[in-house]
């Protein structure tokens, strides 16, 4: 959608409420399916074009990327893994976003590293990398890595 339609489209922001139910199915139901997680990511590409270049205002895009991102084990069997890998960084290494929500990312990636995906060599290399990208992209998110493993240790 975002490279046939909305280019030619008049008022690409029309569409915004479907994609955002769209993106939404992945956070109303805890099982999900793979039509559904595929569907998401194709309208996360969408929403990304429309907060990006037309000034889409959708401020729970990280929470539901946060969701999303849960199901990263079943997003690395997909056709569409790569433009969703993709998607990810690139939301998280804009300078736009708060220290705050990539340090929760971050955090997030490396529990998950720890206690979900250790049998799943690839998603652990990639999220992995991502954290390590995203240290040097985000100085700032170190103190706050620091500081919460310093307080779970005492």
């Amino acid at each position: 959608m975002n490279t046939k339609v909305l280019p030619k489209c008049e008022n690409p922001l029309l569409f915004g409420d479907f994609l955002i139910k769209s993106f939404n199915l992945a956070n109303e139901s805890k099982l999900i399916s793979i039509k559904e997680l595929t569907l998401s990511i194709h309208a996360l590409s969408s929403l990304f074009i429309l907060i990006t270049s037309h000034g889409l205002d959708y401020p729970n895009y990280y929470t539901y990327l946060y969701h999303l991102v849960t199901y990263l084990k079943e997003i690395f069997q997909l056709e569409e893994k790569h433009k969703f890998l993709w998607l990810l960084e690139i939301s998280l290494k804009s300078s736009k976003v708060s220290s705050k929500i990539v340090a929760s990312f971050m955090k997030w990636f490396l529990w998950t590293c720890i206690e979900k995906y250790m049998d799943s060599d690839n998603v652990v290399v990639y999220l992995l990398s991502l954290v390590c990208v995203l240290i040097n992209k985000h100085p700032e998110t170190k103190i706050m890595i620091n500081q919460s493993l310093v307080e779970n240790v005492d």
